[in-house]
This record gives C-alpha cells, sequence and structure tokens, in this order.
C-alpha cells in the first residue's frame, strides 16, 4: 500500500490487494507449530571474608527445549535441547560507614521468543556482563548509587530484513553504560528520588535512547495550617534515538514532559492524591521500533485522582 502519512491517512482510500493465501505449504512459517519448555536450579552463597567484605557465588543450571514442526510437510524444522550453567560473582568492600564500591561478574543464556523465516526457533541469547559500582550515603540522609557496566552479547534476536514477521541473530554486539540513581530526604518535608543513565551500544538496531533523566521530588508543606498537604514535581526526559530495520533508519527526536501532583491528608483514615501527567501536554514519540510495527506516541495530558479510605 505504499508509504502514508499519519496525520493525513484515510483506510478508505486504500484498495483492497488481491492476495492469494499461501495455505499450508511446505516451508510457510506461519504454518509452524513451536512448544518449548524451560526449566532451571539457581543457588547462591554469601561469604563474609572480613568485617568490610563479602563476596557472593552464585549460578542458574538451565535446561531448555523448544520442538519447531512444519504443519505443511508434518516434520520437525528444529529441536533445541540445551544445559547451560550460568556463573555468578560478585564482591562488595566496605571503605567506611557511608561508602562502599563493589563488582560483579555474570554470564547470560536467556532464550527468546521468535521464529526464523524457516520456521525454526531462533537459538538462545548468550554473553557475559561486567559491572563495577560504588554506593554513598551523602548528605547525611541521601544514598546515591553508581554503577559503570559492559555487556557482550550474541545472538540477540532483531528483525529479519528479508521476511516480514521473522527474526535474526545478530552477530555479538557490545554494550557500555552507566547509571546513577539517588534517593533520600536533603531536608525535612521533601523527597527525593531519581536517575540518569548513558547507554552506548554497537546494535545499530537496539531503539534505547543514549541519555534517560528521571526526577521527581514531593514535599510535605510545614506549618500547622499546611501539614496536611503535600505536592510534587517531576521531570522525564530523553536525548533522541533511532535505530535500523530492513536498511531503512528510523529515528525520533529526544523529550522533556513534566508530571505534577497534589495530596491532601482529610484525616487519619482518608487521603486523597491528583495526579497530572505530562502537564506541559508535550506531544512525542516514546518508543520507536521495527518498520512493520511502527512507533508509538507518549500519553498526552491526563489526570488522576485517587482517594484512598482506610477502615479500622
Amino acid at each position: 500500500m505504499g508509504t502514508q502519512n499519519i496525520d493525513t491517512f484515510d483506510p478508505e482510500s486504500l484498495v483492497e490487494p488481491d492476495v492469494e493465501f499461501p495455505g499450508v505449504g511446505p516451508g510457510f512459517r506461519l504454518n509452524t507449530d513451536t512448544i518449548s519448555e524451560e526449566s532451571g536450579v539457581y543457588a547462591q552463597v554469601l561469604l563474609g571474608v572480613t568485617e568490610r567484605t563479602d563476596i557472593s557465588l552464585g549460578g542458574r543450571f538451565t535446561e531448555y527445549e523448544s520442538v519447531s514442526r512444519d504443519l505443511g510437510r508434518v516434520t520437525t524444522t528444529a529441536d533445541l535441547n540445551e544445559d547451560e550453567f550460568t556463573p555468578f560473582i560478585g564482591i562488595v568492600h566496605a571503605i567506611n560507614d557511608d561508602l562502599a564500591i563493589y563488582g560483579s561478574y555474570s554470564t547470560i543464556f536467556q532464550p527468546q521468543n521468535g521464529n526464523l523465516a524457516t520456521g525454526a526457533r531462533i537459538d538462545p541469547l548468550e554473553g557475559e556482563q561486567l559491572e563495577i559500582g560504588l554506593k554513598a550515603r551523602v548528605l547525611n540522609n541521601i544514598h546515591l548509587q553508581a554503577a559503570l557496566f559492559q555487556l557482550d552479547d550474541e545472538n540477540r534476536a532483531i528483525d529479519d530484513p528479508d521476511t516480514v514477521g521473522a527474526v535474526i541473530g545478530a552477530d555479538t554486539a557490545t554494550t557500555n553504560g552507566l547509571e546513577v540513581s539517588f534517593v533520600g530526604q536533603p531536608m525535612t518535608g521533601l523527597e527525593i528520588i531519581g536517575g540518569l543513565s548513558h547507554i552506548d551500544t554497537d546494535l545499530e538496531t537496539d531503539p534505547t535512547p543514549e541519555n534517560n533523566l528521571s526526577v521527581w521530588g514531593r514535599y510535605h508543606l510545614q506549618g500547622s495550617d499546611w501539614q496536611k498537604w503535600r505536592v510534587g514535581l517531576g521531570l522525564r526526559a530523553t536525548s533522541s534515538f533511532e535505530t535500523v530495520s530492513g536498511g531503512t533508519e528510523i529515528s525520533a527526536s529526544g523529550y522533556e514532559v513534566v508530571d505534577a501532583m497534589v495530596g491532601y491528608r482529610a484525616s487519619k483514615d482518608i487521603d486523597v492524591t491528583l495526579t497530572v501527567n505530562n502537564v506541559l501536554d508535550e506531544e512525542y514519540v516514546s518508543r520507536i521500533n521495527s518498520t512493520s510495527r511502527g512507533v508509538f506516541y507518549g500519553d498526552p495530558i491526563s489526570a488522576y485522582l485517587n482517594v484512598k479510605v482506610e477502615f479500622n
């Protein structure tokens, strides 16, 4: 049906195509039946090496089976039967009562949904992840965590550029990132929570924004005349993001969205909260997918009233 403009799209203008359904011919992907089973056992032990150092050791043993059958030929197109052990090791060292550093290493074995063009179920995602970071308490009442990580994986399911609805496995991809989060009460009555992240990946089909920011603050008003009231304000923001699907680049601009709330404690048993999302009614794309799935716009301005009543 060609390219359509979503702002002026008229479904009545489209001509109904003359399609001959391929039936149950051999190798037809949509005539494939897949049955998958997964089971696993997980164990973890925590060792106190010194008064300030702990080591965590663990792992998971996974059994994965997946059988795909071509209903046209009545034959088996794929029979996956894999046993995998994925270890984990982590270490935490407390430098003092307010600061600790940590590091961890783990391997990845993750079965995936999606079928190849042949009808066979795609092999599991495999890889490894390394993370180092710190946890700190600052200004007495704010807990801060920061981490650097690197993820190497292979065979991640991505859209098949030659077959709509099918997937293929990507080559080995490396993702590096930085994440910072905080939560606490910097002053009487004020509560804050937030985080930011920076992600850099060489997988061009990954639509994750490179930079993300989320901050929320809530303040309980002070004084006898206002102590039943509380107000809140939040910000969600991302940088631009893009993906490649079937050789076509899809991109969207970054956005900033403001949320707000006001609450009132009417009595010991009754609490009322009014939340307004996207206060400025920003029009933005919140997520992009492949050319076959399109993009998703974020919600426009919306309000929610919550009344909580406790019965004793």
